[in-house]
This record gives structure tokens, sequence and C-alpha cells, in this order.
């Protein structure tokens, strides 16, 4: 099962950074910078979203809608019309760790950002 996971983890991260090199590219291609800097610059930008949207994931109040009408969100559902209830003691562990490995991304993006950015000459 750890090793499941772990396979699951890599190819998460792999297509985050295939999405951070295309980004890169076309940024660099578009903007004539160059690659190293682009690609450093988009894996801040990525690393940042993905920091912020742990952050408002992991917050979430432990409120729920019992019924799925309203306008579905990437935190869950606005606007809703559906009697509310109380979090089960699952779906807040979900969340938490759901968290969690939206910052653990962030944290690997920003450090790969700062190990390309050719301004610091750390590779």
């Amino acid at each position: 099962m750890l090793v499941a996971g772990l396979k699951r983890l890599a190819q998460l991260v792999g297509v985050v950074l295939a999405l951070a090199l295309v980004t890169a590219v076309l940024g660099a291609l578009l903007l004539h910078v160059p690659f190293r800097r682009s690609l450093s610059v988009t894996c801040y930008g990525l690393g940042a979203f993905f920091l912020v949207s742990g952050f408002f994931h992991g917050v979430r109040p432990a409120i729920r809608v019992e019924e799925d009408s309203g306008v579905m969100s990437m935190f869950g559902l606005l606007l809703t019309s559906g009697k509310l209830r109380t979090a089960s003691m699952d779906e807040r562990y979900e969340a938490l760790s759901s968290s969690a490995l939206f910052v653990g991304v962030a944290l690997l993006l920003i450090l790969i950002g700062g190990l390309v950015d050719p301004v610091h000459h750390l590779f």
C-alpha cells in the first residue's frame, strides 16, 4: 500500500513538473527570457498557487452539506440550499491530508525553482 501511494505521488509530481516545463518553454519563447529563468519563475508561481490552495483546503470549516444541490467549487459546495451537518472524522482527516499534499508539492516546486534559478547560481 505504501509503494502504491508513493507511485501515485511520483505520478502527480511528474504531471505537475511536466505542466511547469511546458509553461516555462512557452513563457521563454513568448517573453524572450532565458529558459532557466522562465522555469524558475513558473515553479515559484505554481508553488505559490499550491501553497495557497493547500491553506484554504485545510482551513475549511467542519460543516458539510447533506444534499448535493448547489454550485460546485474547488473547496466544496457554494450557494447551497441543502441541509448542513458536521463533518465526520474521516472527512476532516481527508481535508488535512489533501492540504498536506498541496503544501508538500508546493514546497517541492519552490525548492526546484530555487535550484534552477540562474540568479542564485545553486545549480
